[in-house]
């Protein structure tokens, strides 16, 4: 089951993915994720980095594709502005959008690989559909509900489970449990 979620390669950025690598595995084919792996989580704009990089790789023969689980509107913007195929609203880690990105790219799924920041999407969907997985950290780390929730009890805020006072069958109170350790 943990095998699942192990990436086959893990790199800084898309930028350090090593291609002879992938060449070598006989990748020919690479399905991007958008959101923090090609653009900053929520923006339209790709760095002329990240451009440049995309378009050496499609003139060095790989066939790309984004697979995204975001709105149609945005994946098609993004994928325009870099000529890409697109697929939106994918639900990742689904099968079937790593199945609709293969029959567009006309490729097997031992010639794909996988490029995503997020274990529970990227790579669990890219290793349960039998493509070749990238781990690329993000662009930039967004927090989660956890790790804001952790933060605002550590600065004493407010959130709505704190302090909430429970009682148990025998009516004595109880403090409700806490999310995470103070320091």
């Amino acid at each position: 089951m943990l095998q699942y979620f192990a990436p086959d390669i893990i790199c800084r950025s898309i930028t350090d993915i090593p291609l002879d690598e992938l060449k070598e595995r006989g990748i020919r084919g690479l399905l991007f994720d958008l959101d923090n792996t090609i653009t900053e989580w929520q923006k339209d704009e790709v760095t002329e980095r990240n451009k440049q990089w995309l378009h050496d790789l499609r003139e060095q023969g790989f066939s790309i594709c984004i697979v995204s689980n975001n709105h149609a509107p945005r994946v098609k913007r993004v994928a325009e502005q870099l000529g890409l195929p697109c697929l939106h609203s994918a639900a990742k880690p689904r099968r079937k959008s790593y199945w609709q990105a293969a029959a567009l790219l006309k490729l097997a799924p031992q010639q794909l690989a996988m490029v995503g920041d997020q274990l529970l999407t990227d790579v669990l969907g890219g290793n349960i559909y039998g493509v070749k997985t990238v781990l690329a950290k993000p662009i930039k780390p967004e927090k989660t509900f956890f790790q804001i929730a952790c933060s605002n009890r550590r600065k004493n805020q407010d959130y709505p489970a704190r302090n909430i006072e429970r009682r148990d069958y025998f009516g004595r109170s109880s403090q409700r449990s806490k999310l995470c350790n103070q320091k």
